[in-house]
Parts: C-alpha cells; sequence; structure tokens
C-alpha cells in the first residue's frame, strides 16, 4: 500500500476520534444536552452525534438526564445528557501559613473541604503525615475509597519540576534542601493509580484566572501574597522553560544598589523592594503624621490594606508609599514588556486590593515609557477573590484537562 493510500485508510479512524472529542468537549461545561444542541454546537451530523453519545454512555461518562420539554412545534421531547464520570477530584494546597484539602466531583463541584494554619514542618514526611490524617478524615466523612479519587493535585511555594513531581527547592522550606520527591510522597497516601499533578502556587491560582479570560491573550497574572510570582499565558498555556522559573519576576533585580540581600542570592529583587517588611521598617522610621489614618498602628502591624485604605481616603503620607509601590510594578511591566508583551495583566492576592490611586499611578509611569504608549494599552485588572478558592479551582482544572486529553477515552 503506497504512503498516500495508508494516509487515506487513517482517516475514517482520525476522524471518528476527533467527532467524539468535540462531542465530549460539549460536556466539560456541566449543562444537560440533547443531540440536536451538540449538533448545533459542533457541526457534525446527528447520526454522528448520536452515536458518539452511546459509545460515551456505554463507558459511563455521560449518562441520560430523562426527556425536555417539546419544541413549540409539538413532536417528540428531546433526550438529555450530562456528564457523569463518578470519580473525584483532591486538590491540595501546602502553603507556608495554611494546609487546605478540597475535593471535587468530576463536575468540579466542591464535595468538602477543610483548611488550617500551620507552620511548615521541618521535614516533608512530618507535613504529608499531616495530609495523610486529614485527608483520611475527609474521605470517611463523605465515604470516598481510594480508589475513588481520579487525581491529586497539590501546590505549593518555590520552583517545581513538573515531569518528575520535585520540589526542587522552595525558600520557604530550606530545612527540607532540593529535589523533594513530591510525587512519591502523595503516592504513599493515594496508592499508583491516581493521576498526579505537582504545581507553583502562583502558577495553579493562574489556571482558575485562565479560565475566564480569553484563551488567545498573552495575560500575566501577578501573585502578591506571601512571595511574589507571575505566570506567563499564551495560547491557553502556561510558559514554564527549562528550569521552571519563568515566572519568578519576583526576583527581578530593580535596583542592583540596594542593600537588602534577597534569599536567591541577589540584591535589589522586586520581592524585597515591595515587602511588607520594607514598607514598615521604613514607616517606623518616618512615623505618620497624626491626620493620617496609619498613625492609629504600630507599624509592624501595618499591611497593605491599612495602606490602600488610607489612600482611598487621599491620605498623603500613605499615598507616598503607594506612588512608589506602583512606581516599582510599572518598571516591572515596562520590563516584562521587553520580551512578553502581555496584553492582559492581572493582580491577585494582597496587591488585588490596590486603590484607584495606585493604577493611576502605575499607569502614568508606564506612559512614560514611549515604545508602551505608542502601542495598545495593557489591560490592567484586580481580582479580589478569595486565593484559597482560586487555587482548588485550578488544580482541579489541570486535573480534569488530563482527563479529558486521555487516548483511550475515545478509543474502541
Amino acid at each position: 500500500m503506497s504512503g498516500s493510500e495508508l494516509k487515506q485508510a487513517a482517516v475514517p479512524s482520525t476522524l471518528k476520534r476527533h467527532n467524539r472529542e468535540l462531542v465530549l468537549s460539549c460536556f466539560r461545561d456541566n449543562q444537560e444536552h440533547s443531540v440536536a444542541d451538540v449538533v448545533s454546537r459542533t457541526g457534525i451530523s446527528k447520526l454522528t452525534v448520536m452515536r458518539a453519545i452511546q459509545f460515551f454512555c456505554g463507558k459511563g461518562i455521560l449518562v441520560s438526564s430523562g426527556k425536555g420539554e417539546s419544541t413549540e412545534q409539538g413532536g417528540k421531547k428531546p433526550e438529555y445528557f450530562r456528564f457523569a464520570h463518578k470519580k473525584y477530584l483532591l486538590n491540595i494546597m501546602m502553603w507556608p501559613e495554611m494546609l487546605g484539602l478540597t475535593f471535587f466531583d468530576m463536575n468540579l463541584r466542591p464535595i468538602c473541604r477543610s483548611s488550617f494554619p500551620w507552620i511548615i514542618p521541618a521535614s516533608p514526611e512530618r507535613a504529608f503525615d499531616f495530609v495523610r490524617n486529614e485527608a483520611a478524615r475527609l474521605m470517611e466523612e463523605k465515604g470516598i475509597a481510594a480508589a475513588d479519587i481520579y487525581g491529586v493535585s497539590l501546590s505549593t511555594s518555590g520552583i517545581v519540576d513538573y515531569e518528575n513531581l520535585v520540589l526542587k527547592y522552595s525558600v520557604h522550606s530550606p530545612e527540607w534542601g532540593s529535589d523533594i520527591p513530591v510525587g512519591r510522597y502523595l503516592e504513599n497516601i493515594f496508592g499508583p493509580d491516581c493521576c498526579y499533578f505537582v504545581e507553583n502556587a502562583g502558577k495553579s491560582i493562574s489556571r482558575s484566572v485562565l479560565s475566564e479570560q480569553q484563551p488567545d491573550k498573552r495575560i500575566l497574572v501577578l501573585f502578591t501574597t506571601w512571595g511574589l510570582s507571575g505566570a506567563f499565558i499564551e495560547g491557553g498555556r502556561i510558559l514554564n522553560g527549562r528550569d521552571s522559573i519563568i515566572g519568578e519576576i519576583g526576583h527581578m533585580v530593580l535596583d542592583p544598589s540596594d542593600k537588602e540581600l534577597c534569599s536567591c542570592g541577589s540584591y535589589g529583587c522586586l520581592e524585597r523592594l515591595v515587602s511588607i517588611t520594607r514598607l514598615r521598617k521604613r514607616i517606623a522610621a518616618d512615623p505618620p503624621p497624626e491626620s493620617s489614618p496609619l498613625s492609629k498602628l504600630a507599624p509592624e502591624g501595618v499591611n497593605l490594606q491599612h495602606l490602600f485604605f488610607a489612600s482611598r481616603q487621599e491620605d498623603g503620607y500613605a499615598r507616598e508609599y503607594v506612588s512608589y509601590l506602583a512606581g516599582c510594578f510599572a518598571t516591572l511591566l515596562r520590563n516584562v514588556s521587553l520580551v512578553f508583551n502581555p496584553e492582559t495583566v492581572v493582580f491577585v492576592g494582597d496587591y488585588a486590593q490596590a486603590d484607584e490611586y495606585f493604577d493611576r499611578c502605575m499607569k502614568e509611569k508606564l506612559e512614560q515609557f514611549h515604545y508602551l504608549a505608542a502601542g495598545a494599552d495593557i489591560e490592567i485588572s484586580y481580582d479580589d477573590r478569595s486565593l484559597y478558592e482560586m487555587d482548588a479551582k485550578g488544580g482541579a482544572l489541570a486535573l480534569i484537562n488530563h482527563f479529558f486529553a486521555q487516548e483511550k477515552l475515545y478509543e474502541d
């Protein structure tokens, strides 16, 4: 058989798989759909759609939801179908000051969750003992067996080797050393048959942001809480790079003459310049006047919410600091634009609470950079949703994407 004949022979099975992928993708919105709905959404013939739905019903991935209402013209009531795979997803949030677990069903609906403050244990073994015990408690409470779990995602601080599920290093748990086999710890708890996913927290949260953005946009998500990092998103994908350091923009050097040594070993990193510790030291050295809302607080008790609140009251003292912080982020965005040129920038975490004055100062500073001023504006937004919920959703999305990408899902 010639090469062209081989290619032609492969078309029917390839087309069948493609059609099945399109049909099943219609049910990812967790809504009920009739055959006519799917035909309208995909442009595939009614017969092909019916066969694909029957195929997935046979695998237990889709189930009938019963008959709908008749059309205005009367006639046979349409049958509706829904996604109903009976497995669970678990997201684990292992953060510097918080441990959280959330179970989802395969429709991305939260089933149960727990979270509590902690100090990161001195060893990964002790940390994963906490995970084991809390997961066992939730599973017993909801009657979830280990065999019922499709996948487990874990988000943490630090740099992750995604392929090998290894935490390469985290400044928040330096006593753990390097190359911690997170995947192996998870497998020891949940067994070898689960799908596992380990992600940097900022990038996990960014998956949640991405699900609500146009996927063809170039997006920068800025995570600003117990660290400062970013997720660069292009073509609907988060960029990681060879060493997974793409996005560690808190360690971009903005002022080499700065005297404070960063945990990364450099001076003048953005993360140090805008840290709350730096801000408190400056306030202690130059106390606010009595007219400032900040004068009622001890310097060590000031946080960014207090600063932005005072700035909203048009407090001149607070606005000097807000202007400084906005200038730092404007410089960051100027430098990032030279190599990535984002269309949209989304702040999450502490700086998602920023006030209009911060936004205005940052944009005025950006306008001074002629290359940006001559081009299209960067859309800047502030997503102040719960980081915990965003992280859990991001981890669940990574797992469900893995589920829908399985070859065997579409094979006879």
